[in-house]
């Protein structure tokens, strides 16, 4: 079934599926729309439902170097609201999603940090489900 969806995808057809099973649906979908209880939450575009649902872009970071040098680089930058330690990355939050990420590879390349990786965090759609409509729907 899902082969058959895939192709007519690629064909450029519409297609309008109800389903519950969103981890199968978001390689699929292009568009969301949330209904809860009636009421429609959210209509547009899957990026723009991940962004409404979560508070800010979140990158992670990898640098070779000192990785506490590197937390205070970018804590120093306005466009950032967090940097934390999680393991051998840094999570990185900035302040909303119109800030372009390549910022954080910019701050930490002029401060002298060594960057190893630099990768967007992205929601997937059962949890930008649960976040949008406050689970109200268990």
């Amino acid at each position: 079934m899902m082969a058959i969806l895939q192709e007519l995808q690629r064909m450029g057809k519409t297609i309008i599926i109800s389903s519950h099973i969103l981890s199968e649906l978001q390689t699929l979908c292009n568009r969301v729309a949330i209904i809860e209880r009636g009421k429609l939450i959210y209509a547009g575009p899957v990026q723009g439902v991940r962004d409404h649902a979560s508070s800010g872009r979140v990158v992670w970071v990898k640098v070779s170097s000192d990785q506490n040098r590197a937390i205070e680089l970018l804590k120093a930058r306005p466009e950032v609201s967090a940097a934390e330690s999680e393991d051998d990355h840094v999570k990185v939050t900035l302040v909303n999603h119109d800030i372009d990420h390549s910022i954080i590879a910019e701050t930490l390349v002029t401060g002298g940090a060594k960057l190893t990786e630099l990768r967007e965090d992205e929601l997937g759609l059962e949890e930008v489900f649960l976040r949008v409509t406050r689970g109200e729907t268990q």
